[in-house]
């Protein structure tokens, strides 16, 4: 079918006993693999076993805070000094990775310095998520710990944008924003591969949208317990009204962006979340279109009014 890469995501995937198992065979399917972890499980013997895969494997582990005040008021008491020891020991074995920091109010003023820890004092990737996307438990934490975006404009524009142009705009240095809200120089943008190229597996065999939208009935094109993974993808008529939707049929902003036949919309998932609506603009972009702070460069009719909903 063409896989090249397979992501294991969760909750926290170093839960199942059969982790380990599943990226081997991964591996040597000859698939390149991502993982995401909490890092708070990984022991000696897991890094031991990461490490002999070489550069078949890429870990992301997520660290909310410089300190363990702040990262543990997120993610539990004594999570910051465990993930901290997995970090400093996947960049001394040069096994490839990245840290992945969500901003938030708590984390506000350390983003900059979990950035130049793990880049320049470990010398691995980085990646900044400036919103909480509006779906599962994101759509309560958005509102209760997300960041207002002046405040969040002022990191990006006048810390992580230089942070980024400084180093010359290495490739491990990312933010998880749709590519019309991040300056037309910094390269390091999200785009989502939604219904093209990538295909979510949940853990009881549902194959859907993504990673996180097998709860969703809308987003659920079959259940692997029961069919292929080759008949999903080539077979599901519901999934092909997604892979061969009309971008300039989506409202508000995003129907009116340049960017919208590469990015269509951002997350769809996040767009039904927020308005009931799949053609719904990116609550992200939406909202910053509202404020007044959306790109001129990224309007493609700038007399129109595209207000929503």
């Amino acid at each position: 079918m063409g896989v090249s890469g397979v992501n294991i995501t969760g909750g926290e995937i170093f839960i199942r006993p059969d982790c380990e198992q599943l990226i081997q065979l991964a591996c040597e399917m000859g698939f390149f693999v991502t993982l995401e972890s909490n890092g708070t499980l990984i022991e000696d013997r897991q890094l031991d076993f990461l490490k002999s895969l070489g550069d078949s494997i890429r870990i992301a582990i997520s660290l909310d805070g410089i300190t363990a005040e702040v990262h543990d008021s997120i993610r539990g008491l004594g999570a910051f000094e465990k993930t901290k020891k997995v970090i400093e020991k996947l960049s001394q074995l040069s096994i490839p990775a990245r840290i992945n920091t969500v901003m938030q109010k708590s984390n506000l003023t350390q983003i900059m310095l979990i950035a130049e820890y793990a880049v320049d004092k470990l010398g691995i990737g980085f990646r900044l998520l400036p919103f909480i996307l509006e779906y599962g438990k994101g759509t309560c934490a958005c509102k209760t710990s997300g960041v207002p975006y002046d405040e969040m404009r002022e990191v990006l524009e006048e810390g992580f944008y230089p942070f980024i142009r400084e180093r010359n705009h290495p490739q491990n240095i990312t933010v998880g924003l749709n590519m019309a809200l991040v300056p037309m120089d910094i390269e390091g943008h999200l785009i989502c591969p939604w219904g093209k190229s990538m295909l979510g597996v949940g853990p009881t065999g549902i194959a859907s949208l993504c990673h996180v939208s097998n709860n969703n009935d809308m987003f659920v094109f079959g259940d692997l317990k029961e069919t292929s993974l080759e008949k999903v993808w080539l077979g599901s008529e519901k999934l092909e009204k997604f892979r061969t939707f009309d971008p300039d049929t989506l409202k508000g902003i995003c129907g009116n962006c340049l960017a919208r036949s590469v990015c269509r919309g951002g997350c769809r998932l996040n767009a039904f979340s927020a308005y009931g609506d799949f053609l719904a603009p990116d609550s992200q972009c939406q909202s910053i279109y509202a404020l007044g702070f959306f790109p001129e460069y990224a309007v493609d009719d700038s007399e129109r009014i595209t207000s929503y909903p």
